[in-house]
């Protein structure tokens, strides 16, 4: 009996320390994101009226000069 109880108290303090850790590993983890998340958005904002321009880069042609030649058709009236 005395073994069932010591288990049980093992298990008791081993449960509380867990959750006692994993609360503040996760406090920690969320405030981060939190202010990740802030500071990525606080960066974003623009003031009213103001103009910014991006630049984006040109991505290079899909077609190069060794394709071929463009051969121009009419069309035929089938009568």
């Amino acid at each position: 009996m005395i073994t069932f109880l010591k288990v049980l108290l093992v298990f008791v303090i081993i449960y509380y320390l867990v959750k006692i850790i994993f609360k503040h590993f996760l406090q920690k983890f969320l405030n981060n994101y939190n202010s990740n998340r802030k500071d990525f958005f606080h960066t974003q904002e623009k003031k009213e009226g103001e103009v910014t321009l991006e630049k984006t880069e040109q991505k290079e042609k899909k077609h190069s000069k060794n394709e071929g030649e463009y051969i121009d058709f009419e069309e035929v009236d089938e009568e």
